[in-house]
């Protein structure tokens, strides 16, 4: 039985929504795209922290279609919002920020870790994807590679 790797399915995600995305908003120049990518990433594990924490302000950054490829699977937005609102965040390390820029599309790449109910993770790879709707960036997919970043 074949296999269907993370980052490949995240490569066929991001594929699609660049070709779903009908009307055709600038692309960002490099040093805004930069800006903007680190600025959703970081608001995204804003919202994970514990004391902090907010299921609906995290499920208001995501499109309806959201996707998550992780270790454990792949879930809709409905079930990482189930997740985010039973464990506990904690101490986000987000670096390394790459951004790629495509009218309408930003898609970030990053080393991170946050602790998990106390516990300190490895650092990994990761990739968002976000899509401008109508000037509001949604997160369409996100991936965690599973693998310790270098």
């Amino acid at each position: 039985m074949r296999t269907i790797r993370p980052i490949a399915l995240l490569a066929a995600t991001v594929a699609l929504v660049v070709t779903a995305c009908s009307s055709t908003p600038p692309t960002l120049d490099q040093a805004a795209a930069d800006q903007v990518g680190a600025q959703l990433v970081n608001e995204y594990y804003d919202t994970l922290d514990c004391e902090g924490r907010d299921v609906e302000r995290y499920g208001a950054l995501l499109d309806p279609a959201f996707q998550s490829v992780t270790a454990t699977g792949a879930k809709s937005k409905s079930e990482v919002l189930d997740v985010i609102g039973s464990v506990c965040f904690e101490n986000p390390q987000v670096s390394d920020i790459t951004v790629s820029a495509a009218p309408g599309v930003l898609v970030v790449s990053y080393r991170a870790s946050i602790d998990r109910d106390g516990v300190a993770q490895t650092p990994t790879s990761r990739v968002n994807v976000f899509v401008d709707e109508g000037g509001t960036w949604k997160g369409v997919a996100f991936a965690d590679a599973g693998l310790p970043a270098k």
